[in-house]
């Protein structure tokens, strides 16, 4: 479900349809910071990473979305955690279209 979940996110956001993107991430912003590590890992490794892997990862580049359009949509601790997923797809040695930090 967590995976049907963030591909609905990529779907509306390609579409530029960001009616519930704002309150979905408000509501996480929220479950994450007093999530204990069990429910961390799916906020994060499951939803927030399938959100990246959708947006871009399982993608051509040429069907690849802007992943920096979500960002205007995410609080600060759920930033600090999308940003860490970054740095860990570049230190893989991948590349990433989108903002590489929180400037």
């Amino acid at each position: 479900m967590i995976a049907e979940l963030a591909e609905a996110v990529v779907v509306q956001t390609k579409a530029k349809d960001f009616t519930c993107v704002g309150d979905l991430f408000t509501e996480f912003e929220k479950v994450l910071a007093d999530a204990d590590p069990e429910a961390r890992q799916v906020l994060v490794t499951g939803f927030l990473e399938d959100v990246h892997n959708f947006t871009v990862r399982f993608n051509k580049p040429e069907d690849q979305i802007d992943p920096d359009a979500l960002l205007p949509y995410l609080g600060p601790k759920t930033r600090s955690e999308w940003f860490q997923l970054v740095g860990t797809y570049i230190r893989w040695g991948e590349t990433w279209p989108g903002r590489t930090a929180d400037d």
